[in-house]
């Protein structure tokens, strides 16, 4: 039996903030450098909501002796730098007022991205929704990132809630899988990562995050 929804964590990249194209761009921008041209298929399919050692694991298979992961690794952080300063950070559709909502209802919220502790204080501090959250794990926080468990129940472990009464928030099949495999409730927005077979699933697929929280809660 299900438990009831005692906190709602949030993915960060394409959930919170509408920024998974900018880290394509940020990685396509580095990877040019090495002429080698990632595609947004790719990107979205392989790499997006999982560990930037497991991104850079698969592109050492995938590029063999031709890549350079200590340039890319130097590179594609100061291109995401570039363009957030240049072009700000975007929440997602219904953020701000979902924020809101859960706060108003004293529901506690954490954070569990595979970005790194700094990229995620930064962005939310710079955005201002830093005091919503009452806990963060990041992806260099955990040994194993999405699609693994180990980011979400690090959260609920840090919101102090079983993770059977928490309710996850992913925009990718790999941040559904984790979610899900932690035990939890799982609502994956429509954006741009379609669901796979697992996350439909075993996901409610969402188009208005209002309407599907509100419905949950």
């Amino acid at each position: 039996m299900k438990l009831p929804v005692a906190a709602v964590i949030f993915d960060m990249d394409g959930t919170l903030f509408d920024t998974e194209i900018v880290y394509y761009r940020a990685f396509q921008s580095a990877l040019a450098q090495q002429n080698y041209d990632l595609t947004k298929e790719t990107y979205f399919s392989q790499l997006a909501g999982t560990t930037n050692e497991n991104i850079e694991q698969f592109l050492t298979r995938t590029l063999n002796a031709k890549f350079d992961c200590q340039q890319f690794s130097r590179d594609w952080p100061q291109f995401l730098q570039q363009f957030t300063l240049d072009d700000g950070i975007p929440f997602m559709p219904h953020i701000p007022h979902v924020l809101e909502l859960l706060h108003k209802r004293d529901i506690p919220m954490a954070i569990a991205s595979s970005s790194y502790l700094t990229d995620i204080l930064d962005f939310t501090k710079r955005t201002g929704i830093h005091h919503y959250f009452q806990a963060v794990a990041a992806g260099d926080q955990v040994t194993s990132g999405k699609p693994s468990p180990d980011i979400y129940l690090l959260a609920a472990e840090r919101l102090k809630v079983a993770p059977e009464a928490c309710l996850a928030i992913e925009d990718s099949n790999h941040g559904v899988a984790a979610a899900h495999a932690a035990g939890m409730q799982v609502i994956m927005t429509a954006n741009r990562i379609p669901p796979n077979a697992h996350s439909n699933k075993v996901s409610h697929i969402s188009n208005n995050l209002t309407s599907s929280l509100t419905r949950l809660l």
